[in-house]
């Protein structure tokens, strides 16, 4: 199975509970930190999920940000 990019943001924290939530839900996922490690404001964290789990995953963070 592929890994698919679903998200990015360059907020590590927000990143870090979507993770959380999309893993309570069932979904496998990972987080890729580009962030630079001398420049921390610069590079995004990205969220990526198997692809047969991008709709699914999709939604589920259309529905967090929705809550926002």
């Amino acid at each position: 199975m592929e890994w698919i990019k679903i998200y990015e943001t360059p907020d590590n924290f927000k990143a870090q509970l979507i993770l959380a939530s999309l893993q309570e839900s069932g979904i496998e996922c990972r987080l890729v930190n580009k962030k630079d490690s001398m420049y921390v404001m610069l590079g995004q964290v990205e969220l990526y999920v198997l692809e047969k789990d991008v709709e699914k995953a999709q939604s589920h963070i259309k529905a967090i940000e929705e809550q926002e």
